[in-house]
């Protein structure tokens, strides 16, 4: 074999042996490359469904809890802090209704029926001043023992109070120097309201009824209950009321632990909150203490027992 050959035999070989890498390094890169793609979809499938899936149903679950207490709208005000305008001096007290009137100004006028007075609360003021009452109560005209409910009424420039303990339903003029009128006697009430029309409600507590008292005259009538008991028929213990546009009477039903709602004319109420006996769950209440109404027909219920605000 002359030298030629030779050179040529290890040219060949080289030739052979570099294709053999070149096809055995092409599978390993091809191989891992699968094993690669199979590594990150096992991964990808084990963060969806083992790791982030329970921590999206833990969070779905958790939405309709959170949903149902509410963060009260601007009509629903806790005042704690009230000014005498008699000492000017600061005194500590506490109201437990869910609503309060209020005027063109914005003024809120609230029955601290603790200290048996009504106090005047401007738009964005830290201390509050006393319109009418004191802190001795009495059964004078002007005086009052636990007044429970306040309305006012714009046409006569008027705050309509429920006096509990004197029962009795008064008249007190602000910013003129008539002198107070009772405008009712005789009656357990504990809340007083007045429709668009200047029609006045009153819940009475004794008889379990809420009664209208028209503007053009002293005629009454029983919109809502008129007997104690549990049935749609009835109310037990009510307390605060509710008047809508549509001449609609929402009553917190304390010792039935609802709201009832009496459409205009209705023979019998509708359970709108509560009604499922006393008690803390989302569909519970404890002795309704308060219910507003808004433009959308969400029904807001200060729950008393249970120290929360609950929307239906």
């Amino acid at each position: 074999m002359d030298q030629n050959q030779v050179y040529s035999g290890c040219v060949t070989g080289n030739i052979e042996a570099r294709k053999w890498w070149h096809r055995r390094w092409v599978k390993i890169i091809g191989i891992s490359l699968a094993l690669l793609t199979i590594f990150a979809g096992t991964l990808t499938l084990l963060l969806k469904f083992v790791i982030l899936a329970p921590k999206q149903l833990e969070t779905s679950t958790a939405l309709p809890r959170t949903r149902t207490l509410s963060t009260p709208p601007s009509p629903i005000t806790a005042v704690s802090t009230l000014l005498s305008s008699a000492s000017r001096q600061t005194i500590k007290s506490t109201t437990t209704t869910v609503q309060q009137p209020h005027d063109d100004s914005k003024r809120i006028y609230i029955a601290d029926w603790g200290n048996h007075r009504i106090v005047e609360w401007e738009y964005g003021a830290n201390n509050g001043e006393v319109v009418t009452g004191s802190i001795a109560n009495g059964n004078q005209i002007n005086q009052f023992n636990l007044p429970t409910g306040v309305t006012l009424d714009k046409n006569n420039h008027s705050l309509i109070v429920c006096d509990y303990n004197n029962r009795r339903v008064v008249r007190w003029f602000y910013r003129t120097t008539t002198s107070p009128q009772i405008i009712i006697s005789n009656i357990d009430c504990f809340d007083v309201k007045l429709d668009k029309n200047g029609d006045l409600y009153v819940s009475d507590v004794n008889k379990c009824d809420v009664k209208r008292w028209t503007a053009k005259d002293s005629n009454e009538t029983i919109v809502a209950g008129g007997r104690c008991g549990n049935n749609l028929k009835q109310l037990m213990y009510l307390n605060f009321i509710f008047i809508d546009q549509e001449y609609s009477v929402y009553v917190a039903d304390r010792d039935n632990n609802r709201v009832m709602k009496w459409v205009r004319g209705a023979q019998e109420g509708i359970v709108v909150a509560g009604g499922h006996g006393q008690g803390s769950s989302v569909n519970q209440l404890s002795h309704p203490h308060g219910v507003i109404v808004d433009q959308f027909d969400n029904v807001y219920v200060a729950d008393h027992k249970n120290h929360r605000i609950m929307r239906w």
